[in-house]
């Protein structure tokens, strides 16, 4: 039967204090097991069951640190505080069900865009390389024909989207002369490799002034705008971008060429950017009245 997932953690830390207490240090690394996770399993339709049943099917691993500082001034009648937050946290499949993989996160009536399974951090995102566009007739002819080579199938084309110039040209990562759904692979990780936060508080007499902001460093996004609104994609080309869409042989840019298909609509890393940022959460002034 089913049962509740289970979590062993492991922490080694450190707390200093220096300085006469004005400077505050507080490490801690950590290795977080959980067992038994709890998610859904999908199950061949033909079975009859029409809802992917809840069921414990694996590991996963969380290992990462967190460091925290803060130092704290005062002369006369001005007063300072500045700590600085720090993290990075690595997730890692350790097992899954019978070398399964959970395909998550569907985009309009596609394919999936995420996928869990082992030896890789939780759904990840997966789909297609891109390689450029194609820039004319020839090149893509000689790859329709190296595939019919490595095929031995005088009807077989190197995408059986059947491309044109302009087009977005995908990496073909298994080898075999052709781009299939084999050729989806680990095009980004949703999880950062470090979060930080800064806090920042002045006193003057009866004025204060606190400033926090925060950040994280090193994931990826899902940019599904970019599906809809750029040129390439045939409905509203609402972005900027859109007019340095391909026109000719020789362009330079990876916007491709306007059309109304769904060649470059399929999920790729075209659509994964990165998702580091910064930012400024709240300022707040304040006086306090004698």
């Amino acid at each position: 039967g089913v049962k509740w997932e289970s979590t062993n953690q492991t922490n080694v830390g450190l707390d200093l204090t220096m300085l006469n207490s004005k400077l505050n240090i507080n490490f801690d690394y950590f290795l977080r097991f959980t067992n038994d996770m709890l998610a859904k399993a999908p199950v061949p339709k033909l079975t009859g069951i029409q809802v992917d049943p809840f069921v414990n099917i694996g590991q996963v691993l969380n290992k990462g640190w967190e460091l925290n500082l803060t130092y704290r001034e005062r002369s006369g009648d001005f007063k300072y505080e500045v700590g600085f937050n720090l993290g990075s946290v690595k997730n890692n499949i350790e097992s899954l069900a019978k070398g399964t993989f959970i395909s998550s996160a569907q985009f309009r009536a596609g394919d999936y865009i995420s996928r869990t399974e082992d030896g890789k951090p939780m759904a990840y995102f997966y789909g297609l390389k891109t390689d450029g566009l194609y820039q004319n007739q020839a090149e893509i002819d000689a790859l329709n024909e190296k595939a019919r080579e490595l095929s031995g199938n005088p009807k077989v084309f190197y995408d059986n989207k059947r491309a044109q110039p302009g087009d977005i040209k995908m990496k073909d990562i298994d080898g075999d002369g052709r781009i299939t759904v084999a050729d989806r692979t680990f095009i980004g990780s949703p999880h950062p490799d470090l979060t930080y936060a800064v806090n920042i508080k002045l006193e003057y007499k009866n004025f204060d002034l606190a400033i926090f902001g925060q950040g994280v460093y090193g994931n990826d996004i899902f940019m599904a705008t970019l599906n809809y609104l750029q040129s390439g994609n045939g409905y509203w080309n609402l972005l900027n971008s859109s007019k340095n869409y391909w026109k000719q042989e020789g362009d330079i840019t990876d916007v491709p060429r306007i059309g109304l298909q769904d060649y470059n609509m399929r999920f790729s890393d075209r659509y994964v950017k990165d998702g580091s940022f910064f930012r400024i959460k709240n300022i707040m002034l304040g006086y306090n009245l004698p």
